[in-house]
């Protein structure tokens, strides 16, 4: 008997390896999407930062930089993809402090920047923004 075509073993053997390669390749990449959201994040909080130096030069005594609508596009985008906090005070004689934490996607980690030019990642949240400072 002469027969052409796969049997129905042959199959399923190209079809569970094949199902089994999907598999690899669905869990880099999803470690690699995990991994440009945190990249994002911490450079939208860079770039908070950057808007916060800004906005303290221009209002020295104000205690407003959460409600900053400057400030507030580049925390947004970095809040858009984790949850986080933003805490600022008025200025104690001088200088002005305030503290952004936003929790990392691929991890149980958060993302802190303040305004002593902290940039630290920490596993107990935005609680440690509490005395406006990274901890």
């Amino acid at each position: 008997m002469n027969q052409k075509g796969f049997t129905v073993l042959e199959l399923t053997i190209a079809i569970a390896i094949m199902v089994i390669l999907t598999a690899i390749v669905i869990a880099g990449v999803s470690s690699y999407v995990s991994k440009s959201k945190d990249l994002s994040i911490k450079t939208n909080l860079a770039m908070a930062e950057a808007s916060a130096s800004y906005y303290f030069e221009a209002n020295p005594t104000g205690s407003a930089l959460c409600d900053d609508a400057t400030f507030l596009r580049s925390y947004s985008s970095a809040n858009a993809l984790g949850q986080g906090s933003c805490v600022a005070k008025a200025p104690i004689v001088a200088g002005s402090y305030w503290c952004a934490c936003v929790k990392l996607t691929g991890t149980n980690n958060f993302y802190c920047i303040d305004s002593l030019k902290a940039h630290k990642t920490n596993s107990t949240g935005c609680t440690q923004c509490s005395d406006y400072a990274c901890d």
